[in-house]
């Protein structure tokens, strides 16, 4: 029985769930800082081994794909017109990273989603948790209803890239291989994703609303009239 590794969290996971479907004979080990592995893979149907960070066996990597080839968390309801998914957060993990190399937090400030919820034009839902959209896996399903998706570099936003829908990310100035290599660069190529970084996002706020707005314009706005 074929053996792979998976590795990170939930939108590495994502990027890995089309072959793991498509294989569901393999075998499957998982180290993550995700809480709850077992749930996450119970709720697609795919059995997995989970090991603790630091003690996967050397086996082959398992291969991630940049799109689903059918939304593994489909919603019940039809995508809504000028509906703007909005996800600000990080996870504890990722936050702690950064905290401890000294980069720009992946969090963003709530200032920032105050001055864009300025704008009328569009219907603004929240992800992450203390929104209104229920568990994570609600939320997941919520993303394809969107028209368009702003959010940090997190899960959520790989899984609206992951999808083909218009995805703005707002992430740090800094080089990150993993990330840039994973999740940004290949859906920036795919011209799936556009992004803005930051330095100091209490001070450029003004600056990414801006930016927002005005690929919202494009993506949602042009093709109303």
């Amino acid at each position: 029985m074929p053996s792979y590794a998976v590795k990170g969290g939930i939108g590495d996971f994502l990027q890995c769930l089309p072959f793991m479907k498509a294989h569901p004979g393999n075998l499957y080990y998982v180290a993550s800082h995700h809480n709850d592995v077992q749930g996450f893979f119970s709720k697609v149907g795919v059995g997995v081994v989970e090991v603790p960070l630091g003690q996967m066996p050397d086996i082959e990597m398992c291969p991630r794909e940049l799109f689903f080839r059918e939304n593994p968390f489909p919603s019940e309801s039809p995508p809504r017109t000028l509906w703007v998914g909005v996800h600000l957060g990080g996870s504890s993990y990722s936050l702690s990273v950064e905290a401890r190399f000294g980069f720009p937090p992946k969090a963003l400030p709530k200032i920032f989603f105050e001055k864009l919820a300025m704008d009328k034009r569009f219907n603004f839902l929240i992800f992450g948790p203390g929104g209104e959209l229920g568990s994570l896996f609600d939320q997941l399903a919520a993303i394809s209803l969107c028209s368009a998706f702003i959010g940090s570099d997190s899960a959520f936003k790989t899984m609206a890239s992951m999808l083909k829908i218009p995805t703005i990310v707002l992430h740090g100035d800094y080089r990150d291989d993993h990330r840039d290599k994973r999740f940004i660069e290949p859906y920036v190529e795919a011209g799936v994703m556009t992004t803005f970084r930051y330095r100091d996002m209490e001070i450029e706020a003004d600056a990414a609303v801006a930016f927002c707005i005005e690929r919202l314009e494009a993506l949602c706005l042009t093709s109303q009239t």
